[in-house]
């Protein structure tokens, strides 16, 4: 068995490309997206009642010890990502966009941390079309951060052996399903802009009528410096830290740069899906 422990900050691990969460460790929801619930997106044909585990999600993760202690609006999750291809496409989470919390407001962000593997997080706009005029690749290895910004769709992929592990903080209204995340435009779309072969090069989905060159990124590139603590210890005990991730407001001036960079990008979703309602 694999741990993460030391780095993750709780109690998990890998047992036969299977979630391993400690004692004491309390979990609101154990999820699975099976190869017939991804059939609608993947690059080559794949068996609509197939059974086969694609990946786990361990959502609304905490320590009973520090139950009490967490903010409430936000949770900690987990998602396991094996190496089982479709094909010649890598392993990967079906696609979503994120929602606008309110009147005015743009979509609620994420926070990441690859704890095990190479993952790759495709970031892109989905406009009508379906067409993307933005799609970046953004690589994170054990200990990196990757912010995952408003309004734009967004997925990740396995890109070494083994099974991949990171970890997320999100609003927890997307868990219980108040605001719940958006799948369907993906799935219309047949997929994000990009798929991602076994040798990490990004093909164009040819379900678009146009597509974006894919721009390649590092962790810190695309987020900045990494902390120097795990993400599970500012979820436990600096929640203001991660106050912009349940109030989007506070994303541009919290994440300056990459807010200029995918900028223009939302202006452009905005126009044509219309300003925050």
């Amino acid at each position: 068995m694999k741990q993460f422990t030391a780095h993750a900050g709780i109690d998990v691990g890998l047992n036969r490309d299977r979630p391993v969460i400690g004692a004491g460790i309390r979990v609101d929801q154990y999820a699975t997206r099976t190869l017939g619930a991804m059939s609608p997106v993947t690059a080559e044909l794949a068996p609509t009642g197939s059974r086969r585990i694609q990946y786990w999600m361990v959502n609304g993760t905490v320590k009973e010890a520090d139950a009490s202690r967490v903010d409430p609006a936000i949770c900690y999750d987990f998602t396991y990502l094996p190496d089982r291809p479709v094909g010649w496409e890598r392993t990967k989470t079906f696609g979503h966009s994120h929602p606008r919390p309110g009147p005015g407001r743009i979509g609620l962000a994420e926070i990441i941390e690859v704890l095990h593997g190479t993952i790759g997080f495709i970031v892109a706009d989905l406009l009508p079309g379906p067409r993307s005029t933005f799609a970046a690749l953004v690589v994170g290895k054990p200990g990196d951060t990757i912010i995952l910004p408003p309004q734009l769709s967004h997925a990740s992929c396995q890109l070494g052996g083994g099974t991949a592990v990171f970890s997320d903080v999100i609003d927890r209204r997307m868990i219980t399903g108040v605001l719940p995340a958006d799948y369907d435009k993906v799935r219309a779309a047949k997929g994000m802009a990009y798929y991602i072969d076994l040798d990490g090069n990004g093909r164009p989905n040819p379900n678009y009528l146009d597509v974006a060159q894919l721009q390649r990124f590092t962790a810190e590139e695309w987020s900045g410096p990494a902390s120097d603590r795990p993400l599970y210890q500012d979820y436990v005990e600096h929640p203001e830290l991660l106050s912009w991730i349940t109030d989007p407001e506070l994303f541009p001036a919290k994440h300056p740069l990459l807010w200029q960079r995918i900028e223009g990008v939302v202006a452009g979703l905005n126009a044509v899906e219309g300003p925050p309602a």
